[in-house]
């Protein structure tokens, strides 16, 4: 089995080859006792042709240092399957990157198959190359967040971490 830089593994899979791996964090200690608290799941992933992941991979080891069950679905994957996954896993927020300028096409495909399935509730954002005119669009087509590149890892994860939470309430 191939292992990914990050402390992230791929395993084989149907399809692509691909099986998205959860990484578990721990307990986390409240008031001396330990509880255990439901950490958020985040499928990170690439749509299309876009083979560029050095990005999202910071994003993942960042997602995972803070807490976060992350789910790498990996490279080359359609909207179909991005959705497939996100529902199969039970996420709470699909993280997809854009470096190859398909994001105008990928990411409403993505969320029209989302409603499609009755999970029109889960949160996507997009982070890589966005185009400034496109992030407007971007939203009213029902993207969360666009993340442009030199974006910090803690504002990326503070965002997920407060739009789960709101989700929740």
């Amino acid at each position: 089995m191939p292992c990914l830089p990050l402390g992230l593994s791929q395993g084989k899979g149907k399809g692509k080859g691909l099986k998205p791996v959860v990484r578990r964090s721990e307990s986390h200690e409240k008031g001396g006792l330990m509880a255990k608290t439901k950490p958020i799941r985040i499928l990170l992933t690439k749509a299309g042709l876009d083979g560029h992941d050095r990005g999202i991979l910071n994003v993942a080891m960042a997602c995972k240092d803070s807490g976060m069950e992350v789910i790498y679905g990996g490279l080359h994957l359609t909207p179909q399957e991005i959705v497939n996954m996100a529902i199969q896993e039970g996420v709470d927020v699909i993280g997809v990157s854009s470096l190859s300028d398909a994001h105008m096409t990928q990411l409403p495909k993505i969320i029209d198959e989302l409603r499609k399935r009755k999970a029109g509730d889960i949160p996507v954002i997009v982070g890589g190359f966005i185009q400034p005119e496109d992030v407007p669009v971007l939203k009213s087509k029902g993207v969360a967040e666009v993340f442009g590149i030199g974006t910090r890892l803690d504002a990326i994860t503070s965002y997920i971490k407060q739009t789960v939470g709101r989700k929740g309430s």
